[in-house]
Formats: structure tokens, sequence, C-alpha cells
């Protein structure tokens, strides 16, 4: 994919090609095959390419359609070509020809700002329309593409990527509002409003939101909603199977367009597995390989978990090899790499402060590795566990409970008790806690057990607490079961998505490829999210239709494990012991600095660091993140007054 920035002047003194070429300036790190560019008085465009499809090898782009005296620049692979081409009613013999930038402008010449309805794909794009003025954005229903801008008295300015922004804008002012919410939530996700950003001048558009500029006055919409859609239902299992197949099939293969190698993601886990698989037979039928990509633990690691997890999961993995020969293999164990190497690399490609610490280095390895072997798609299954192998037992009990199936909630539990060896007893108290929360005196989330990375006063600040409240992130706090439908709602309003894809899609950019998602397909989304609760959890049972309808095409090993669980990053912690001395003396000085004890709770990490002279590998993981993470914070602090 690309890089596009767009600049629109309010004022005859604040010249588009001057501010434009600054924030082309700001993008010179990142790796191009070609840069264009376009102004007008009144407008600059540009697009640094990065070539990944066939077709966008022919992209012109920024574009200026003089006719309609209306100017694109996009960042854009559209899946559902076929579809728009045949109703654009474009000749069969002619569809080579067309780029995915020119099905977006024709598609908005057709729908106006209503394409996006009919737009599937992952894509952030502007559209200025001269004659009346108006300039159109958009990001795609699942945010895979970025778009950040930023408006003040004198201008409109938009990138893909943040730096470009924070580079013309005056104000560099980091917003406080953002850095209480980054510090507040105690797990990896870093923000809880998806149109901020770290920095107070800069906004973030949230996935599936279109945005329109007219008269200096920006109003944000959001055009699409997976919840309470169609509902899906067949006569028998075998047509459900033979429906979710196609769908997701589908999915997969309008990832596959590339003109370098693909390659995936790959654990041994339900999801990664099948794309993996069904991505491998669809390039075995063009003779094409699939490059996979696998983490392992360090040489010497030391196993700390239980007999059901799976630090190392490459004996998954090789059954998958075993199956599709036309899979070469990579088991990445990235060595001289851990949680506290590159930060400042890593800074500097997110544009903020992270908290991801466990996963970061071996995933950051991989892009590399991947970039290297001239991978331009890397396939992931990362929201697999949300559509199509959805598997909350106690989800499915409260959604049986709260619509009065009582019978069949009462043979699932003995179901379940029976498969996964758990006490009926114990199951049902846990069923009344989610139906009654405040019966839960003693909530035993992990997350309560360790100390805040906030400072208390600046918490009280910014309320926080309500703050946290209201996505269900207070640790201290049981919020009880939610039905199916709510929390797929949840999930659709959680900053999750959004920052796994900025985080991806940068990661992405810097390596020159584009990481393609086909469980976050929105076809596949629908189907699934239409679909009865049976076919997720049956008898005691999950995962039941991806189960069934994979029979002979991931390994039975795979598809009928019911018990182990794959270990991400299970070594992150033994590679840091010979470390520990100089990475904690680094932490603690960090912590000494007046603008970082404002934000962060610097006594409770000083006592957790006292306390830990030594490391040793049953240290509590979550204190050890979030030492490291105000590490990291400082760092960004730091960065960031480098830049004023």
């Amino acid at each position: 994919m690309s890089v596009i920035c767009g600049f629109l002047s309010f004022s005859s003194d604040k010249s588009p090609e001057i501010f434009g070429k600054q924030m082309m300036s700001a993008l010179e790190s990142i790796p191009v095959d070609r840069v264009e560019y376009l102004h007008t008085d009144r407008i600059f465009l540009s697009c640094h390419h990065q070539y990944v499809t066939p077709e966008s090898v022919n992209e012109i782009l920024p574009y200026h359609d003089s006719e309609a005296d209306i100017y694109l620049v996009a960042n854009a692979i559209i899946d559902n070509r076929k579809e728009l081409l045949d109703t654009l009613n474009i000749p069969t013999g002619e569809w080579d020809k067309y780029t995915d930038s020119q099905l977006i402008l024709l598609s908005y010449k057709k729908w106006g700002n209503n394409c996006v309805k009919h737009l599937l794909g992952d894509y952030s794009f502007a559209v200025y329309d001269k004659r009346t003025g108006e300039l159109f954005c958009t990001r795609d229903h699942m945010g895979r593409s970025l778009f950040y801008y930023t408006i003040n008295d004198d201008y409109f300015a938009f990138c893909t990527i943040m730096k470009p922004l924070v580079r013309i804008n005056k104000e560099k002012d980091l917003n406080e509002q953002w850095i209480a919410d980054f510090l507040a939530v105690p797990t990896v996700i870093g923000e809880l409003d998806t149109s901020l950003t770290a920095y107070k001048a800069v906004r973030q558009l949230p996935p599936a939101h279109s945005l329109v500029l007219q008269d200096k006055k920006v109003k944000t919409s959001k055009y699409w909603d997976p919840v309470g859609v169609k509902k899906i239902r067949f006569k028998n299992d075998s047509d459900y199977d033979e429906a979710f197949r196609e769908v997701l099939t589908e999915s997969v293969r309008c990832k596959l367009r590339s003109i370098g190698n693909i390659g995936i993601l790959l654990s041994g886990g339900f999801d990664s597995s099948t794309v993996a698989c069904i991505a491998a037979g669809l390039l075995k039928q063009e003779g094409r390989k699939l490059k996979s990509y696998t983490s392992v633990p360090m040489e010497g690691y030391i196993e700390r978990f239980g007999k059901e997890a799976m630090a190392d999961e490459s004996p998954f993995v090789n059954e998958i090899i075993s199956m599709y020969p036309n899979i070469e293999a990579s088991f990445c164990r990235s060595e001289e790499k851990n949680s506290f190497t590159d930060i400042h690399k890593y800074i500097d490609i997110f544009e903020q402060p992270y908290k991801v610490v466990e996963n970061n280095f071996w995933h950051a390895d991989i892009y590399e590795k991947a970039s290297l072997d001239n991978c331009k798609i890397m396939l992931s299954g990362q929201f697999g566990n949300i559509n199509i192998s959805h598997s909350d037992f106690y989800n499915h009990f409260h959604t049986l409970l709260c619509s009065g199936k009582l019978i069949k909630l009462l043979k699932e539990i003995q179901a379940y008790s029976r498969n996964y060896n758990v006490g009926r007893k114990k199951t049902i108290i846990k069923i009344l806690y989610g139906l009654m929360p405040f019966l839960d005196t003693n909530v035993k989330d992990r997350y309560s057990r360790s100390f805040p990375l906030i400072n208390p006063e600046f918490a009280e600040k910014y309320d926080v607490e309500k703050r946290l409240d209201k996505l269900r992130y207070d640790a201290h706090k049981n919020y009880g079961a939610m039905t199916l439908r709510k929390y797929r709602q949840y999930v659709f309003k959680h900053p999750m998505i959004s920052q796994i894809a900025a985080f991806e899609n940068k990661l992405s950019i810097y390596n020159g490829l584009v990481t393609r998602d086909p469980t976050k397909d929105i076809r596949l989304t629908e189907f699934c999210f239409g679909l009865p609760a049976d076919q997720y959890i049956r008898n005691g049972r999950d995962r039941v239709i991806l189960r069934r309808s994979m029979k002979g095409i991931i390994p039975e090993k795979i598809r009928l494990n019911y018990t182990k669980k794959g270990v991400q990053a299970a070594d992150w912690i033994q590679r840091l012991l010979p470390l520990w001395d100089d990475i904690r003396a680094q932490i603690i000085e960090s912590l000494e600095n007046d603008r970082v004890k404002k934000y962060v709770n610097t006594s409770d990490i000083i006592s957790f660091l006292d306390e830990n002279k030594e490391l040793n590998l049953s240290i509590n993981s979550i204190d050890l993140r979030q030492a490291i993470a105000s590490y990291i914070f400082s760092k960004f602090l730091q960065k960031s007054e480098n830049m004023i």
C-alpha cells in the first residue's frame, strides 16, 4: 500500500505547495517505489507508492479528474473488484486495466459519499470536489488503513501516519487526556478513545467512519456496524458448513493479490492455521508457495507453564507443512532480541509509547525477515477469535440464560463439565456471578494485583476511573457476563481493533509490505455474526462450525485439539535475565525526570524495582511490563521534547 498526504489551505498566505513539501520531508525514512504529488492554489496531495498488488504498479496518484474537477488520493487495496467492475459496467476484457483507485473514483462518481457502502477492502482515501469545495475522507470498515488529520483556522491536513502533521503544526503539545488513558488502562491497550492521538493537534478518524470538510467545519459519521446484521439460517449443519467455507475461502483468496511473495504469521492455533491451509491450497493451484513465519522460544528455554500450554508450537506447524508441501517455513528465535531492545526505533515507528512489550520484539523481527524474503503480503488470523472461532463458554451460557433456554443451558453445563473436568457447582456459581456481579465480593482479576502505571493525582485530574468504567476496564470490578450480541457490540466499540491495526500498519509500511487478515473481511464477519449461537458452542465443545467445516483442510491434530493452548513470547522474561542489572538501572534513572513523575506512578515502580534487584522467572509479569512501559513512556516524552 502507500502513504498519502493532503493539505487544504483556508488562507492565501498558507501555500499548499510549501506545507505539502514539508509534510513529504517527514516521510524520507519510509521505503517507497515512487513518489508523486500535485497541487493547486488551494490543495496539495501526495502519494508515496509502495507496490504490492499487480494493479498498484500502474496507479496514478494523486489523480485529477478534469471532467468532474475531482481530486483523489488513496491508500487502498479493494477486495470486491469483480463485483464493482460488474456493477460499473466495465467490459470484461478491460478489467485488468483498472486500478483500485480508479474503482474508488468511479464508485464516488456513481454513489457520492455513500460509495463506502459499496467498497470492501483495506483503504483510506480523500476526494476533493473543487466545484463544491467539499473534501470527503474515509477509513475502511475495520480500520486496516489509517487516517490522521489536523485542523485550525488556516488549514486542514491529513496523512496515513502522524509525522507529517506534527512536522507542520506549530502546536506540538502532547494530549494529556490520551496520556492519562494510556497510563491508566491496565492491559496492553493504549487508548480509550479512537479519535484521539498522543498529540493534542492531531486526531484520528476511527474505523468505519467518514469525514466531510465543508466551510472549515469537520463532520464525522459512522457508516457501518456489523451488530444486528441479517440472521443466517440453514436447514442442516452441512449447509452451514458449505456456506461458511465459501465465504471464508473467498476472504482468503482476495487477500492473495501480490507482485511478491505471500507470507503468514503462523502459530499452531486454530485461526492462523485455518488461514494458512486455505491460502496454501489456493496458491498451490497457481504453482505458488506460501512463506510461513513462526516465533519459537530461545535456545535453552526454561519451561514454566503447565502441560497444556505450548510455548513452542512448531509441532503443530510441522503438521501443516506435512499436509501442504508448498509452505516454506521459518522458525524464528529472534536471537539477541528482547523487550528492551530497539525501543527508540519502535517509538519512532509507532509514533507513540507502547505497552506490548512481550510480543513486539519477535513480531517486528518476523516482519523484517519477511521483507528480506520479498514478501509483499503478510497474512494473519488475528481477528479469528471474534468471528470464525468464537469460543467463550460463559458468554454462551449467559446468552442461553437470558433467552430463557434453561433446559438447553443445563445440558450445556453438564457437557462442558464432563468434557473439561470442571465441577458443575463451580460452573453454576460463575454463571450466577455473571448474572449478578454484585454477589462476587472477591474479584480475582489478575490486573487488580498489580500497581497502576498512572500517577494517582494525574489520574484524578482526568477522571480516568469513569473512563475505564465505561469500557469495563476497572480491574477491581466484576462487570458481569455479556450475551453474545452485547459482546459483539462491546468488541466493535473497543479501541483494540484500531490499535492493533495501527501497530501492524506502521510495521508494514516501514518494511514495505502489507498485513492482510482474512478474518477481518467484513463479508466473513457479517456472516459469522448472523449465525445462531449453537454453531459456535454445542454439547460442551467450542469452535463447532470451524472444526466441522475444516475437516480435510487442516491437520486433525489441530482440528481436534481441545486442550492445548499456545503461549506467545513464553520466554520474554528469560531473555531479560542476563541484562537485568542494566535494564533496572536505566528504568530507575528514567523515573528521576520531573516530567515523568507528573504522569507516572514512580513510587510503586521504584518499590517494585527495589524488591526485585534480581530478576527471576516467577516475577509478577504484569508489574514487570508496567516497569518497562514506564521507561518506554519516558523515552517518548524525551523524544517529544526534542521536537519542540
